[in-house]
């Protein structure tokens, strides 16, 4: 295939920083793409061509890509919409490790693939507000354990997913031991304490995740979070949720005991997450170990976009807990469950047949919106807002659109998920535009 342009796409690649950079591919540099928005949807510049997208079966490519050098008609125009005629344009040819596509509707699920990893690496996220609680320990070997899984998870925030320091709060038994990483002590009253402050600093449609690490247990009626002095009962934690009415909320409680909690605290925009399935399971679990794992270095981050969304931070860690026990050929005694339809009746595996699983979908910790704001010119503010709100819509549609595939014909689905994709693209490249400095 002579006269193309090879590019090998790794699977953690950002694939806007990739197109808008020179690369090198077995030695060979590939040029530059200046708008790599327009090129991925079909537009053609004078010394490039037609993208065309070929699915790779050698790892760790995902996907190969050749422009080919191709004359376009002076009336023709480099829309989004010239994606559409890709596959009559391919030729039918076996390249070693290669695997051909042909015809449109062959080609075009990837298009949309490369579309949707173009825009996944700068996928606004809402300003997360994070709060970790500890419980009491009872032994040195869980006071270690609990540090540990809390730290690491503050770090994860704050390191990897670029959430403000200020922004993640950790209340620990023993605040002495790391006092500047420490917010509080764990007990009912500085609980109550963060959550002020959690309300006091986010705003409506944020995102505030809330993670109970350790211990727990139950009566049979009444859950309990241990922590020094009164517990947090599960009327309390109802009453600490209750501030965030405007905001989106997701709490895990990764403790014994804790199946109840996804009937007492399910409610509109929320997502509970617990280690056991009811009461009964109250021996020690090692879920919150596994999802604190799921964010680091974004272990869970199941579709390669560059975030971990709560669905697949559940997800990865229940299967780890899974294999934990198949592994050590014991008995499991924790069974994880989530809630986010607010019906209260919880699911294992979260799908479109369950009801569960679009609300955790959509969620992802990560850097404010805000942020990037600041870092814009003055003058490009306001016009940046619009397009990141209308930009969180597109990627709930999107959201939404993917939760219902399986109930949806494959055409259907696909000319909804190009009409979404095409619309992200748009509103992205926008948000490029006004994003750089002048």
């Amino acid at each position: 295939m002579r006269n193309e342009n090879r590019w090998e796409l790794p699977h953690s690649i950002n694939l806007a920083a990739f197109c808008t950079n020179r690369a090198r591919v077995r030695g060979r540099s590939v040029g530059w793409v200046s708008n790599p928005a327009a090129v991925f949807a079909g537009g053609l510049k004078p010394t490039t061509g037609m993208i065309v997208l070929k699915a790779c079966r050698a790892r760790p490519c995902n996907w190969w890509v050749s422009i080919r050098p191709q004359k376009r008609r002076p009336d023709s125009k480099p829309t989004l919409r010239n994606a559409s005629h890709l596959g009559s344009e391919m030729r039918t040819e076996r390249l070693p490790g290669k695997l051909s596509l042909t015809g449109r509707m062959a080609a075009l699920p990837a298009v949309l693939a490369a579309l949707w990893l173009l825009m996944a690496g700068s996928l606004s996220a809402q300003s997360t507000h994070a709060l970790i609680v500890a419980s009491a320990s009872g032994e040195e070997q869980f006071k270690e354990q609990f540090w540990d899984w809390g730290t690491r998870l503050q770090r994860a925030l704050t390191d990897q997913m670029h959430v403000p320091k200020e922004d993640v709060l950790f209340l620990f038994e023993d605040p002495a031991k790391g006092a500047p990483l420490v917010f509080g002590k764990s007990t009912k009253s500085e609980l109550m304490r963060a959550a002020e402050k959690l309300d006091a600093d986010s705003k409506e449609g944020d995102l505030v995740f809330i993670v109970l690490l350790g211990h727990g247990s139950s009566d049979g009626n009444n859950y309990k979070f241990n922590l020094v002095g009164p517990d947090a009962t599960a009327a309390d934690l109802e009453q600490l949720l209750g501030r965030f009415s405007r905001q989106d909320v997701v709490l895990v409680a990764a403790t014994p005991s804790s199946g109840g909690l996804t009937r007492t605290l399910a409610g509109k925009n929320r997502v509970i997450m617990t280690a056991t399935k009811s009461e009964l399971e109250n021996n020690q679990t090692v879920f919150g170990g596994y999802l604190v794992e799921a964010f680091e270095n974004r272990a869970g981050d199941a579709d390669k976009n560059g975030r971990v969304s709560m669905l697949e931070a559940y997800l990865y860690s229940r299967k780890k807990v899974e294999d934990w026990y198949e592994e050590r050929q014991k008995l499991a005694t924790e069974h994880p469950q989530l809630d986010d339809d607010g019906n209260g009746r919880a699911s294992s595996v979260p799908s479109a047949q369950t009801g569960d699983g679009l609300l955790a979908g959509r969620l992802s910790p990560g850097s404010p919106t805000e942020t990037v704001l600041a870092a814009a010119p003055a003058g490009n503010q306001k016009e940046l807002r619009e397009l990141q709100a209308a930009k969180k819509k597109v990627e709930a549609d999107l959201a939404a659109l993917r939760y219902r595939k399986s109930s949806m014909e494959d055409m259907e689905y696909q000319k909804n998920l190009e009409k979404l994709l095409l619309e992200l693209a748009r509103t992205d490249g926008r948000i490029r535009e006004l994003e750089k400095p002048r």
